[in-house]
């Protein structure tokens, strides 16, 4: 006899089996799967609905710095969706998440961007006055003071 799949069984197997960008991709109805499990009535959506913001999350994620923004993030889609059923609701939890996804992907760009700034301005200033050996020594200390940052941005 053929396997029975329940919707969550099934969700799963789909999610294992198609790219986590498609999860957020829009229709021909300018729909996406999440916007499709928010309309949807009944208490079973909200665990598929769990399913996907996770997995759709995960790969955006699962390369920032910190692990203590990803594991927020996580707990965020755990516990806001939780007991809320009617439309409205639920669509100011994914709201949530989305606004606190975009604000960490700022900051991960900002960081990573003025690490990238920093990194350059050492090997190229550094490098011109130095030696080659001279130039894996560098004082890190006196770069970022030298560095012409005005604020630096706290990660904790």
């Amino acid at each position: 006899a053929p396997p029975v799949f329940r919707g969550a069984d099934m969700m799963g197997c789909l999610l294992d089996l198609c790219p986590s960008n498609l999860l957020l991709r829009k229709d021909r109805h300018d729909r996406s799967t999440t916007d499709y499990l928010l309309t949807h009535n009944s208490i079973k959506s909200i665990p598929l609905l769990k399913m996907v913001l996770c997995r759709a999350l995960s790969d955006r994620i699962s390369g920032w710095g910190l692990v203590r923004w990803r594991s927020e993030m996580m707990e965020d889609v755990e516990s806001t969706l939780n007991g809320n059923n009617d439309l409205s609701s639920k669509q100011r939890c994914v709201d949530h998440v989305n606004e606190r996804l975009q604000h960490y992907m700022k900051v991960e760009m900002t960081s990573l961007l003025e690490l990238a700034l920093w990194k350059m301005r050492i090997n190229h200033s550094d490098a011109s006055e130095m030696k080659a050996a001279e130039v894996d020594e560098v004082d890190r200390g006196i770069c970022r003071l030298k560095c012409g940052s005005d604020v630096v941005i706290g990660n904790a």
